[in-house]
């Protein structure tokens, strides 16, 4: 066999019996030297994964080279320094920062020089490019397109980032997850020190990679100083030239490099007669060496493949112990799952850590486990280290791990979905329950249409001082009353129009609290903070301060023996921290937060998903409708915004309501002319009545006669549009239902104006103003009629629609 081969052989089996030597060299135990130092403590850190410069030894403690050179020349120097480790970017950062005085080890750049200063060098390090074996990458040209990794931070990190040859730069924390990425297939090539990246692949067995000889950059490795620290640079510069004058520099150099370099280990006297042995049984362990080098391979590559895919995996991912329950390993989403890391998770059981799993039967799950070998798709409830709630679905198998059994446990976190499926259901249940309202108002509307037509025209026929005409005025007002409760459930379905201008919120709120502070009893303290700046919303102003209204007495009736009711304001916009749910509501970007707040009973879980659905009222009966929160909730819809609420039973209610500012102003809308009854006009001319109600038909026919009019009438479209074919020549205009069996009220409107475009048309409905605009039509000649009307209403829409009366012909 060549005696080539003997070399590589002999230099492979020295160095796996020297792979422990770093650690094994004896180590300062305590990171604060124990001599008597000059003043106060100097703090200096290292990175805690770069070996054989600095790391963390499997005691905790800081080692290598950078650590005994800083140690020894502090020594000389009699300085107080402690030493502590940590991630290097946060590291850098620190002392960028000046939180610290010294990092052990730092590449001296120009870029760097601005920042930090920087002591001579104990260290001249190479830079090279890694590839996988067989890369076509052979220099700097061809990283055009590539994809590089780096340690975040680093040296190398630095030159590609200014050289701008990458076609994409990938970070890792750590350098040794930046060679088991691409020894894994990821990117395509690793910058690194050539001292680092050879020890990285010697101890973790990395065999797929190699490197570029030709060098990329060579920079002086320094002690890096906080910036301005001219006294403390000198002292590290004096400790540094002692210990290269005194030898103790090339001690410590041969304590953690000699056991790295080829050339140490060939001339080594007992390497030389380690060789010659085994040469003498090279020839019978050669086949069975081979094959296991082939096996080895494949579990490595397999070992790379599970860890890459255990790190990087988005569920959370944990193997534990069967007899003590205790954690061995989890992975990145456990962490943040959990709360935990890594160093205050493995080795305990999660009744060490505090975590809870709230499964519903856990004996059931253990029995299946053990039974099957694995389970799937356990629905369980987590809690945290913040002690905060995360749902999830478990599942779980028995494995072997290194001669060992364990379960191997994964957890899919479904909290979110969970959240959004429980916001679509409650979502699709107002809708309908909104669909259902509108529904009953619209009929409602319609009986009482003819409910308070017949009363008024019964009170037309009677004198004012007549018992009959008191018991007509009676009903009359209750059946207005009883519109106003529709208006909400109007609100509520969304399906009310309302009549928006500029209004100024502060003005609405201080006036519901003028009528509050009347109204509630003394006990009640009510405490206002409008901080908003802009307060300028479109709106309708009734109905909001209907709502606040709502709110301040529901506030009062969740406080019988007093406490305190407090109206709050400031401007939000998209950017604050809001409830994810509230921001996916509103579509402006800037808003007046009004806050009301209680200190009262609070409001139980079990039915605060349902506070807003018409009817639902936890009052007596007799004291309350349960319509007063929908109006709320379908006032704040209609204004373009949100609601939500918080509340702590024993602990009071908070209410947010969210409203767009408007920035710009406007004039006031002028109000129509109020009818008189002293002036009623005679009018002259033929209307058509077209309604497939009879009670509303009949009762308007009566209005229009007594105002002079001839009136025609039809209980559905088809008929109403003969009647305006026959007579269209006398007829001034048509009051029309839009929800008519058969033609829709809307199809109507489009025949009759294509019969004739000038028509003028009074659309009457039980709805409020519907979006149902009519091609190609003038809108000038189209009127809204709200159902129940009286009929000083529906004269002051003639007189709108300009139909002048008799006297005016």
């Amino acid at each position: 066999m060549p005696s080539k081969l003997y070399t590589i052989i002999a230099s492979l089996i020295i160095f796996l019996a020297c792979r422990g030597d770093g650690e094994n060299i004896s180590k300062v135990s305590d990171n604060i030297l124990p001599l008597p130092q000059d003043g106060k403590q100097i703090n200096a850190m290292g990175d805690h994964d770069y070996p054989p410069f600095e790391y963390n030894d499997k005691n905790g403690n800081p080692s290598g080279f950078n650590i005994d050179i800083l140690r020894s020349t502090a020594k000389a120097m009699n300085l107080n320094i402690h030493i502590k480790l940590g991630p290097w970017n946060e590291v850098r950062s620190k002392l960028e920062n000046r939180e610290i005085e010294i990092i052990s080890g730092m590449f001296k750049t120009l870029e760097r020089a601005k920042k930090v200063d920087f002591t001579i060098p104990h260290f001249i390090s190479t830079y090279v490019i890694f590839t996988r074996i067989g890369s076509d990458i052979k220099s700097i040209e061809d990283l055009k397109g590539k994809t590089v990794l780096v340690q975040d931070g680093d040296l190398g990190h630095d030159f590609i980032q200014e050289h701008g040859t990458a076609g994409r730069i990938l970070t890792k924390r750590e350098l040794g997850q930046a060679f088991y990425s691409l020894s894994a297939g990821e990117g395509d090539c690793v910058i690194a020190a050539v001292m680092q990246g050879q020890i990285i692949m010697k101890k973790t067995g990395i065999r797929n990679l190699t490197y570029v000889t030709k060098p990329l950059l060579q920079r002086n490795y320094c002690i890096a100083v906080k910036k301005g620290e001219a006294e403390l640079l000198a002292k590290l510069n004096e400790g540094l030239n002692i210990l290269k004058s005194s030898g103790e520099y090339d001690r410590i150099y041969e304590k953690w490099f000699s056991v790295y370099e080829d050339k140490t280990l060939i001339s080594n006297k007992y390497v030389k007669i380690l060789i010659q042995i085994l040469v003498v049984l090279l020839f019978i362990t050669a086949g069975i060496y081979f094959w296991n080098i082939s096996l080895k391979k494949k579990v490595r590559e397999k070992e790379i493949l599970f860890r890459t895919i255990f790190e990087t995996s988005p569920y959370s991912i944990a193997v534990s112990r069967i007899d003590d329950g205790k954690y061995m390993m989890v992975n990145s989403a456990f962490e943040q799952l959990t709360g935990y890391n890594r160093s205050e998770t493995e080795g305990k059981t999660p009744f060490e850590l505090g975590l809870k799993l709230l499964e519903a039967n856990p004996e059931n799950v253990k029995v299946k486990l053990f039974s099957n070998g694995r389970i799937d798709n356990e629905k369980i409830t987590i809690i945290n280290k913040s002690g905060n709630e995360r749902q999830g679905i478990f599942s779980a198998a028995l494995i072997r791990l290194q001669k060992e059994e364990c379960i191997l446990g994964m957890i899919v976190d479904i909290t979110e979905t969970r959240k959004l499926e429980e916001q679509l259901r409650h979502s699709q249940k107002m809708e309908v329950v909104g669909q259902l309202a509108g529904g009953i108002a619209h009929d409602f509307n319609n009986m009482l249409a003819g409910i308070m037509g017949g009363t008024e025209l019964l009170i037309m026929d009677l004198e004012p001082e007549s018992n009959l005409f008191s018991y007509a005025d009676m009903i009359m007002k209750s059946a207005e009353r009883a519109a106003e409760l529709i208006n909400k459930l109007l609100a509520f379905s969304r399906i009310k129009s309302i009549v928006l201008k500029n209004i100024d919120i502060h003005d609405v709120i201080l006036s519901t609290i003028s009528i509050l502070e009347r109204t509630l009893e003394k006990s009640i303290e009510i405490r206002t903070a409008l901080e908003a700046d802009k307060t300028t919303v479109m709106g309708a102003e009734t109905l909001l301060q209907n709502a606040l209204m709502n709110l301040g007495l529901n506030a009062r009736d969740a406080m019988p023996k007093g406490g305190v009711l407090s109206y709050s304001t400031r401007n939000i916009t998209l950017k604050d921290k809001l409830p994810a749910e509230t921001i996916r509501e509103l579509g402006s970007s800037f808003y007046v937060e009004i806050t009301i707040s209680d200190t009262g009973e609070g409001i139980s879980q079990d039915i605060i998903n349902r506070i807003f659905e018409p009817f639902f009222t936890t009052k007596p009966v007799g004291k309350g409708t349960g319509l007063g929160l929908s109006a709320v909730y379908g006032t704040v819809k209609e204004h373009g915004g949100a609601i939500n609420l918080s509340s702590e039973q024993g602990r009071g209610t908070v209410f947010r309501i969210y409203i767009p500012v408007h920035e710009s102003f406007d004039t006031a809308t002028v109000k129509d002319k109020t009818y008189s009854q002293e002036k009623k006009a005679k009018w002259r001319g033929s209307v058509l009545i077209i309604d497939d109600e009879p009670m509303v038909r009949n009762s308007t026919e009566i209005f229009l006669r007594k105002m002079g009019f001839t009136v025609f009438s039809a209980e559905n479209g088809i008929k109403g549009i003969e009647i305006f074919k026959e007579n269209r020549t006398e007829i001034l205009f048509v009051i029309l239902d839009m929800i008519m069996p058969g033609l829709s009220g809307q199809e109507t409107c489009r025949i009759l104006r294509s019969i004739d475009p000038s028509v003028k048309v009074i659309i009457a409905s039980g709805f409020t103003r519907q979006n149902m605009v009519i091609d190609n039509s003038d809108e000038n000649d189209i009127f809204f009629l709200q159902k129940p009307y009286r009929i000083e209403e529906l004269e002051m829409l003639i007189i709108k629609a300009k139909i002048k009366p008799a006297e005016d012909h």
